[in-house]
């Protein structure tokens, strides 16, 4: 069997508690947005033809800073 290598996915593991952090690190400033967003964007901007977010603690509030 081969792998049709044909795309490529980018993963976004924003699931984290921020325990260690002390709160939601995906949700703290870092260069003018959130840390997520940042994440994504590198994500997005990179050759890949699909990007990915998994989503854990505090979902919503992760896709909603996504969503602006």
């Amino acid at each position: 069997m081969t792998a049709d290598r044909s795309s490529i996915q980018a993963i976004v593991l924003a699931a984290g508690a921020g325990s260690r952090f002390g709160g939601a690190k995906l949700l703290a400033p870092w260069r003018g947005r959130s840390l997520v967003c940042a994440s994504v964007e590198a994500a997005l901007a990179a050759p890949v033809d699909e990007v990915i977010v998994v989503l854990g603690c505090d979902a919503a509030l992760v896709a909603q800073a996504l969503q602006s």
